[in-house]
């Protein structure tokens, strides 16, 4: 019985040897593990503040069933403890997902994490995108821009070539008339159909400048003013035509006036000459009054036709006082001749009856002279002032409406 419990008391039951596979002595056989190593390790394990000190227990002589049995006892809750704060680590640790579900799940961690990978490129290459489309737009808005402006630049220099026509009319009307009105006018009124078309090129320009011009409010004002401009100069023109063509026909109206003012003085001048070399009624005297007579009556003859002749230029004008003025010299020197004739053969009731009419015929033209303006033109001057002050007026406003536009331009141009 004494051996029995000695052997008790010195290891493992054969129950918990065939349990735990394991022998209470190791001498290195393969797949064995020896009790004093498992010691060894939960004591390397165990925290050092506990101050268990594990060892085999004593197999000596001396030994004692019971304190045998209280040793292994003490010895199995250590073993315990030991294994059970002995913990594994965290890779090595048993889960209760098998092999395929573990895989799966870090299959789907993959792929979350491309997913967040690829979303952010996307949402990287979107906005790299919508950068670049927003940049692109952006430059080609400045680049549209500046090509319009380039093509209202253009219409605008169409404009100005137009003005070397215009400018020129402008001071064609600040002079007075003079011996080169009537051509200067005539030439300048030829030139307006080539200024006209080059009004007509700067509006394509502008038109096209107005329908790609869609910023700004001053961008559009300025396409605005360009049109203006052009439709202003081109209804300039068109009065201006206007204007010089009344300038022409007053121009020639007047001329024709002054030449027969200047054949009323001649002939009047003749009568002078014929009425005192006939006071002495001598044959000489009265065939030179004959001929002083015959030139007076043809230049009042020539002078009644540059009447009619400014009445085919300037009809507008009243000539109906220079007429009835130079119509009464004529009779005057019919008369004259008359009674010339009568004396050189001496039929002195005749001549005298002849120079009766001649005197009253003179002094009604002194009458009817004095009623004439002064300047013997006149009348087509004042017919030339009434047609043209509409035009002159109309002038004036498009000219001050042609400044306006164009001293808008030149700002927005950057042309002042």
């Amino acid at each position: 019985m004494a051996r029995k419990k000695k052997r008790s008391g010195r290891g493992l039951g054969h129950k918990e040897t065939q349990v735990l596979h394991l022998k209470e002595f190791s001498q290195g056989k393969p797949n064995e593990l020896s009790l004093n190593v498992l010691e060894q390790k939960a004591a390397a394990q165990d925290e050092p503040s506990r101050g268990a000190k594990w060892r085999l227990p004593s197999f000596g002589r001396g030994a004692s069933a019971t304190g045998s049995k209280e040793k292994n006892a003490a010895t199995e809750k250590a073993t315990k403890r030991n294994s059970a704060e002995a913990k594994p680590k965290s890779s090595e640790r048993k889960t209760f997902l098998g092999a395929d579900s573990q895989a799966e799940i870090a299959r789907r961690k993959q792929r979350r994490r491309w997913y967040r990978r690829l979303s952010i490129a996307l949402v990287a290459v979107v906005c790299v995108g919508a950068i670049g489309v927003g940049g692109y737009w952006a430059y080609q808005q400045y680049e549209r821009l500046n090509t319009s402006v380039g093509v209202l630049r253009e219409a605008c220099g169409l404009v100005e070539q137009s003005d070397e026509t215009t400018v020129a009319i402008d001071k064609y009307f600040q002079d007075t008339f003079g011996d080169d009105t009537v051509s200067r006018a005539q030439e300048l009124s030829a030139a307006i159909p080539d200024a006209k078309d080059q009004l007509e090129s700067a509006r394509v320009y502008a038109q096209k400048a107005e329908s790609e011009l869609d910023g700004s409010q001053r961008d559009k004002e300025a396409a605005q003013r360009a049109l203006n401009a052009i439709a202003v100069r081109e209804e300039l023109l068109d009065v201006a035509d206007q204007r010089m063509k009344e300038d022409i026909a007053a121009k020639q109206g007047i001329d024709a006036m002054n030449e027969a003012w200047s054949c009323i003085q001649e002939g009047n001048a003749l009568l002078t000459q014929a009425a005192t070399v006939v006071s002495d009624t001598t044959a000489d005297n009265v065939a030179k009054s004959t001929e002083f007579t015959t030139s007076a009556q043809a230049q009042f003859s020539e002078a009644k036709e540059c009447i009619a002749k400014a009445k085919g230029f300037y009809p507008a004008a009243n000539y109906d006082a220079s007429l009835a003025y130079v119509e009464k010299r004529i009779d005057a020197t019919n008369e004259a001749l008359a009674s010339n004739a009568a004396i050189l053969i001496q039929d002195k009731a005749t001549a005298e009856s002849h120079n009766d009419a001649y005197n009253k015929a003179d002094q009604e033209a002194v009458e009817m002279a004095k009623a004439l303006p002064k300047q013997f033109s006149q009348p087509v001057v004042d017919a030339y002032a009434s047609a043209t002050a509409d035009l002159v007026s109309r002038y004036e406003s498009l000219r001050s409406d042609a400044a306006s536009n164009d001293a808008y331009l030149r700002e927005y141009l950057g042309q002042n």
